[in-house]
């Protein structure tokens, strides 16, 4: 009956399941913090001036007075999406951020754990994959402040790359002195499609 629709804003960042979801009588609920929302919710919590989309659900669950029904497991999902988006509090970042986070932390969350399970516990592929687009798949262009790093087919048949394996990688870019806008295009297996990513800090849009 109901759809909630978090962490995007706009049915084509969903692939085929867009399709579904639009045509869907069931009522939409978008909570979300990217630019720029697409008209196709009921019910629109936009916010893109909030770090993450899991810090916007927690001001929503607080604000509907929910908290109390969320187990530590709950908070802890909430942490690891506020760290990951923010890349462990470096971008987008707000006094409130930091706030919230605090609550959830003296609700119980431990984000040692988070931060442990989150960067301490990576597969001996995706490291080996991280160190391959750092050293043979990364171009910098200092005059223009950005960076670039791709990935072909035979990359990503190499190294058996599945959903998920390259996130993270874009922000890598980010780290280097002068550089204020990075993108990664990664060339899928499947014919003729190219995912592209891409990060800015300060004031680059």
């Amino acid at each position: 009956e109901v759809i909630f629709c978090l962490d995007y804003n706009s049915l084509e960042r969903v692939d085929k399941i867009g399709e579904a979801i639009r045509v869907s009588d069931a009522t939409k609920v978008m909570i979300d913090h990217h630019l720029y929302p697409d008209g196709f919710a009921d019910v629109l919590i936009s916010e893109p001036e909030i770090s993450s989309t899991c810090e916007l659900l927690y001001e929503v669950f607080k604000g509907a007075g929910w908290l109390s029904a969320i187990t530590i497991h709950g908070l802890e999902a909430l942490l690891v999406g506020m760290i990951t988006d923010t890349g462990s509090f470096k971008y987008s970042i707000s006094p409130n951020t930091f706030k919230n986070a605090g609550e959830i932390i003296s609700q119980g969350g431990d984000i040692a754990h988070v931060q442990d399970m989150l960067y301490n516990h990576m597969p001996e592929k995706s490291l080996r994959l991280l160190g391959h687009c750092l050293s043979n798949r990364m171009n910098i262009y200092p005059d223009r402040k950005a960076g670039l790093i791709y990935l072909s087919k035979k990359d990503y048949m190499d190294f058996n790359i599945q959903r998920g394996d390259t996130e993270g990688i874009v922000n890598y870019g980010l780290s280097i002195k002068g550089i204020d806008f990075t993108a990664i295009f990664i060339e899928h297996k499947e014919e003729g499609i190219i995912k592209i990513s891409f990060r800015s800090q300060g004031d680059f849009d």
